[in-house]
């Protein structure tokens, strides 16, 4: 009995240390986009992003938000996020904010240059799209 008590300590206390040490390498990343495809991962850092701005203009027939971000495409990480979706044409990609995934999983079918700096990123939910640009605001 005391062996399986010793035991069940022993995990519980290697599961709240694991916990806790994840928590703590990914709690900056996780306030960024991060964009997923086939388990390797592309966080759009705030340095690569001028601005980001709630799409205003919205249609009747748009079912979600958009998010214009200005990307600084003279920058090295932007060059790296076009090669990132542009290795991936045919792949399915996911993107999340603060560790959720903020829109349904989607296809690449074209590649991405950011030649003029903008692109588009919809969120299914208003208020995430808000935190998304009071993020990188600050």
């Amino acid at each position: 009995m005391r062996k399986n008590a010793v035991k069940l300590y022993k995990i519980i206390l290697s599961t709240l240390s694991l916990l806790i040490l994840s928590s703590c390498t990914t709690k900056n990343e996780s306030r960024l986009l991060v964009y997923k495809i086939n388990n390797k991962y592309f966080s759009l850092e705030k340095t690569c992003v001028e601005q980001v701005s709630l799409r205003e203009d919205k249609s009747l027939f748009y079912k979600n938000d958009n998010l214009i971000i200005e990307l600084d495409n003279k920058k090295e990480c932007v060059k790296q996020f076009s090669t990132f979706i542009n290795s991936n044409i045919g792949e399915k990609m996911q993107t999340l904010f603060n560790g959720y995934q903020i829109y349904p999983e989607t296809k690449i079918v074209s590649a991405l240059f950011f030649v003029n700096g903008l692109y588009y990123q919809a969120v299914a939910n208003r208020a995430v799209a808000l935190a998304i640009v009071n993020e990188y605001a600050n």
